[in-house]
């Protein structure tokens, strides 16, 4: 951003890596190969899993610095652009530093696992990424619509600890031609945030926040994005096998 007064994160290693930072159990893994990052991963719900990512730690210094920049930016008159079209506060990570400790997170944690869990969508080919971070309380959005992400593969990780209410909501997994059917009953799923565990899903695993009842929630979001897999499966592809519109209704 062109300002005479440019921010500074007051925590700048965060913008490098998060590796020191990591949950114990997953830092282990780390050091021990790709394979032993499996058992940490659980399940909640098929095609759906979490996995313990950041410690407490982290999670408070990265809001500090997000505090700390849009306090900055109200300054000093900067605009701040926000992530999406459905998300009108929060803040784009890649603009202000932060690429390479998302790069190196993809890379070494969510691209490893995600070769196993959506090798359909092009998990193994993971190389790019959109990163911000929502925010949601009475004074910022309240909840989120019914989508789909602009990714292969979503990472979505809780930092806060303050807050009710505004759960995920899951509602199956659809192709481009079949987004807005009914899901079916059994791919209806609701999950309660926890703060520094991540939740893992297909891009195309449609979903929404329920509104937020009180407090602030904070969540990072990684769009994982692979050039290899866009370049062959165009929007107007064959409808999928893992498209839920092949299932009956109960």
């Amino acid at each position: 951003m062109n300002s005479p007064n440019p921010w500074t994160p007051h925590h700048p290693s965060l913008q490098n890596s998060w590796l020191s930072w990591l949950e114990p159990e997953l830092l282990n893994a780390l050091e021990h190969g790709p394979q032993a990052l499996a058992p940490l991963l659980d399940c909640v719900h098929p095609g759906v899993y979490t996995l313990p990512v950041l410690r407490a730690e982290a999670c408070q210094m990265l809001l500090d610095d997000l505090d700390h920049l849009e306090d900055w930016a109200q300054q000093h008159d900067q605009p701040i652009q926000r992530p999406n079209s459905m998300n009108m506060h929060g803040v784009i990570l890649d603009q202000f530093g932060y690429s390479p400790a998302l790069a190196e997170l993809i890379a070494k944690v969510f691209k490893p696992l995600c070769a196993d869990l959506y090798p359909e969508v092009g998990g193994a080919t993971l190389d790019h990424h959109h990163g911000f971070v929502v925010d949601y309380s009475f004074e910022t959005d309240i909840d989120l619509g019914f989508h789909v992400d602009d990714a292969e593969v979503t990472v979505n990780l809780c930092l806060s600890d303050d807050f009710v209410g505004g759960d995920l909501f899951m509602r199956g997994r659809r192709c481009f031609h079949h987004i807005q059917t009914a899901p079916n009953a059994d791919e209806l799923f609701d999950y309660i945030h926890t703060p520094g565990m991540a939740i893992i899903h297909a891009g195309m695993h449609r979903h929404g926040a329920f509104p937020i009842e009180g407090g602030h929630r904070r969540n990072l979001i990684l769009w994982c994005r692979s050039h290899t897999y866009r370049q062959t499966q165009p929007h107007s592809a064959p409808c999928p096998a893992w498209c839920g519109a092949h299932t009956e209704h109960p």
